[in-house]
């Protein structure tokens, strides 16, 4: 097998600071609606990135579950990385 068959060039577009709206939660709305006009299968999900205390990286796959000035809420769907202690 030859993985780099399939290898993709990402260079049809690219993202700078003047293309992003000045308000993060209208980009994000931005975005999710481009997510859902291209007919992704959930659009919705996510991946969720903190560092723990020691600096150590943990992600969780989780569903948007709603949107306001205030806050993201959502619903954890599983970890992806190591276990929590």
């Amino acid at each position: 097998m030859h993985y780099e068959d399939y290898r993709r060039e990402y260079t049809a577009g690219g993202l700078s600071r003047d293309m992003l709206n000045a308000c993060p939660i209208k980009q994000f709305e931005q975005w999710l609606e481009q997510s859902v006009r291209a007919e992704l299968e959930d659009p919705t999900a996510m991946v969720l990135s903190t560092i723990d205390a020691e600096g150590m990286p943990w992600q969780r796959i989780v569903l948007l579950k709603g949107l306001s000035r205030a806050a993201l809420s959502s619903t954890p769907i599983t970890a992806v990385t190591r276990p929590r202690p």
